[in-house]
C-alpha cells in the first residue's frame, strides 16, 4: 500500500487531502492529550480551587503541591501542542522530503521516478516488517524458554520467581 501511495506525488493532491495530512494527526494527538489533561481538570470552580488550595498547600508536601489539578492540566495543554506541532513539522518534512527525492532522482536523469520511488519504498516496508516478525518470533522463542525454566522450579510464567530462573543459585555447592 504504501508503495502504491508513492505513485501520486503529494503536489497533485487536492488542497484538503494536503491539509487534512498535515494537519490530521498533528489535531488527533495534540488535541487528544490537551482534551485528557481537560478531562482530568477538578470540577471546582476558580475561586472555590484557590480557597481550597491555601487550605491544604500548609499541609501539603513539594511533591503533593506539584501534582496539582491545574499544574496536570497545563502539563497536558503543553505536552499536547509540543506533539501537535512536532507531528505537523514531521508531516511538512515528509512532503518536502518526498519532492527533494524525485528532484534528485530526475536530476540523475531517471525519466520516472515516481514508480523507483514506490518500488523502493515497498521494499523497505517489507524489510522493516520482515524484521519486525523476526523480532517478534525471537521474544516468543526467549519468553517460552523463562516459562519453561519457571515451570521447572516451581513458580508459574507471571511469578516473580521468574526473573531468577536465568540466574545461578547461591546455595550450589563450589
Amino acid at each position: 500500500m504504501s508503495g502504491l501511495l508513492t505513485l501520486i506525488p503529494a503536489r497533485r493532491w487536492p488542497r484538503a487531502v494536503r491539509e487534512i495530512y498535515l494537519w490530521g494527526p498533528a489535531v488527533l494527538l495534540g488535541g487528544g492529550l490537551a482534551a485528557m489533561s481537560l478531562a482530568s481538570a477538578p470540577s471546582a470552580t476558580a475561586a472555590e480551587e484557590i480557597e481550597q488550595r491555601a487550605e491544604r498547600s500548609a499541609e501539603q508536601t513539594p511533591e503533593e503541591r506539584r501534582a496539582s489539578p491545574l499544574r496536570r492540566v497545563v502539563a497536558g495543554l503543553v505536552i499536547g501542542s509540543v506533539v501537535g506541532g512536532t507531528a505537523h513539522g514531521i508531516a511538512r518534512l515528509s512532503l518536502w522530503a518526498d519532492d527533494a527525492a524525485e528532484r534528485g532522482l530526475r536530476g540523475i536523469g531517471v525519466r520516472r521516478p515516481r514508480p523507483v520511488m514506490a518500488v523502493v519504498g515497498g521494499i523497505g516496508v517489507g524489510a522493516m516488517a520482515a524484521a519486525e516478525n523476526r523480532a517478534e518470533s525471537r521474544g516468543k522463542t526467549e519468553d517460552s524458554g523463562r516459562s519453561e525454566a519457571s515451570s521447572e522450579t516451581g513458580a508459574g510464567a507471571g511469578s516473580a520467581a521468574a526473573p531468577e530462573a536465568d540466574q545461578p543459585s547461591s546455595s550450589a555447592p563450589s
